[in-house]
C-alpha cells in the first residue's frame, strides 16, 4: 500500500520527546510523530514528487485514507496533497472539505483547509460565493463557522468586504474563543487593504475584547 511507503519514512524520523511536546502543544487531541514542520514537508514532498499526484478527482481516496490515520501528520499531508493536485478548481469538492474540516477537527487543519482550498475554490467559482458563504456561516458545526470568517484571509483586494463583515456580525454573539479570535484575525487581515473601514465597523459594533483587539493591532 503507497501509504505504507510514507508511514515508514515518518516512522524513520519519529522524535517521542518532541512529540511528547508537540501532542500537549495541541491539547492531546491527536497523537504524533514529532517531527518538525520543516522535516515532515521535505518528507512528504519528496513523496509528492514520486508518486507524481494526478491533477484529479481520483486522488480523494487517497486523502480519504489519510483522514482515517491516527497520527496528525497524515491529515497534514492529506491536505497538502488536496492542493497540489488542485481539487479546489472543483465545486463539487466542497463536500470533501467539510469532510476533512468537521472530523479530527482543530485549528492547525482547519485554517490550513478554510484559506487554502475552501478559500480557492470559491474564488475560482464565483458563482458559488453567496450560497457557500451562507452555508458555512449559519452551519452548526463551530469550525465550518470559523471558515466563514477566514476563507478570504488572502483574497486581498478581491476581499469581499460585504460578506466579511456581515460573516462578522452574525457571530458577533458567539462566546468561543475561536470563533471571536477568526473575527479579529479576518478583520485585521483585511485592515492591511481598507484600514478606515475596518477601523470604523469595529467601533460602531460591540465586539468581544479579543475581537477588537486583534482586528485593530495594525492599525494605528
Amino acid at each position: 500500500m503507497i501509504l505504507a511507503v510514507l508511514e515508514d519514512r515518518f516512522s524513520n524520523n519519529r522524535n517521542d520527546l518532541r512529540a511528547v511536546q508537540m501532542e500537549r502543544y495541541m491539547k492531546n487531541k491527536f497523537t504524533m510523530y514529532g517531527m518538525p514542520m520543516a522535516e515532515r514537508r521535505s518528507i512528504s514532498n519528496a513523496f509528492f514528487k514520486e508518486n507524481n499526484p494526478p491533477k484529479d478527482n481520483s486522488i480523494i481516496p487517497f486523502i480519504e485514507l489519510c483522514w482515517e490515520q491516527e497520527k496528525r501528520e497524515f491529515h497534514y499531508v492529506g491536505m497538502e496533497y488536496a492542493e497540489k493536485c488542485k481539487l479546489f478548481l472543483d465545486p463539487d469538492n466542497f463536500s470533501l472539505f467539510e469532510f476533512l474540516i468537521t472530523n479530527h477537527s482543530w485549528w492547525d487543519t482547519v485554517d490550513f483547509i478554510a484559506s487554502h482550498l475552501v478559500g480557492k475554490l470559491i474564488l475560482n467559482n464565483p458563482d458559488k460565493f453567496e450560497e457557500l458563504n451562507s452555508y458555512m456561516v449559519s452551519h452548526e458545526n463551530l469550525w465550518m463557522r470559523r471558515t466563514s470568517l477566514i476563507y478570504q484571509l488572502f483574497y486581498k483586494e478581491k476581499t469581499r468586504e460585504d460578506f466579511l463583515f456581515q460573516n462578522c456580525l452574525s457571530l458577533i454573539n458567539e462566546e468561543d474563543f475561536f470563533i471571536r479570535k477568526a473575527i479579529g484575525w479576518s478583520l485585521r487581515q483585511h485592515s492591511k487593504l481598507n484600514p478606515k473601514s475596518v477601523s470604523a465597523f469595529v467601533s460602531t459594533h460591540p465586539f468581544s475584547p479579543l475581537s477588537n483587539r486583534e482586528a485593530l493591532k495594525h492599525i494605528k
